[in-house]
């Protein structure tokens, strides 16, 4: 049997030095959950305002597939005072032309009220006055979640010039 005899060099670490390498360690370790979770907040906003960014465009391109006389006849019907037109989903989306033909399709409230990663959007729609021999239309498309909003702006445009 052999004996082993340690020096003093070779007994290891201190009480201390472990305690005090411990409470680096752990400074440390709350310096980088701070930093990850600051990183999810921001990230969980951006994926808010590109939601919102998403569903105001969506309802931009769906104004601008539907039929311009149409529209257009709605515009010149209920304008207000200061020349626009304020488009809802309660509103307008069973608004039908002189003809009896409905406006919009039957998609309708879902674009004006669309639901997203379980999240509700309100989207409204502010047609201007027309523009260049009334054959554009400005619309101004705005979507508002959780006390945010993001407005887009864009032309339906006749169908003669598409």
């Amino acid at each position: 049997m052999e004996k082993v005899i340690f020096s003093k060099r070779e007994q290891g670490f201190t009480l201390l030095e472990v305690l005090i390498s411990v409470t680096i360690l752990g400074i440390i370790s709350l310096a980088m959950l701070s930093f990850f979770s600051q990183s999810y907040s921001y990230t969980k906003k951006s994926e808010e305002s590109t939601l919102g960014i998403y569903t105001a465009k969506n309802m931009l391109n769906y104004l601008e597939r539907q039929d311009f006389t149409l529209i257009s006849e709605l515009y010149a019907a209920e304008k207000d005072a200061d020349f626009s037109l304020t488009l809802h989903a309660g509103l307008h989306c069973e608004a039908k032309a002189k003809t009896g033909e409905r406006i919009f399709s039957e998609q309708c409230s879902t674009m004006f009220q669309p639901l997203l990663n379980n999240r509700s959007y309100s989207i409204t729609a502010k047609i201007l006055q027309p523009v260049q021999k009334q054959h554009l239309l400005p619309v101004m498309v705005t979507s508002e979640w959780n006390g945010q909003s993001v407005t887009l702006e864009g032309y339906i445009v006749h169908e003669k010039i598409r």
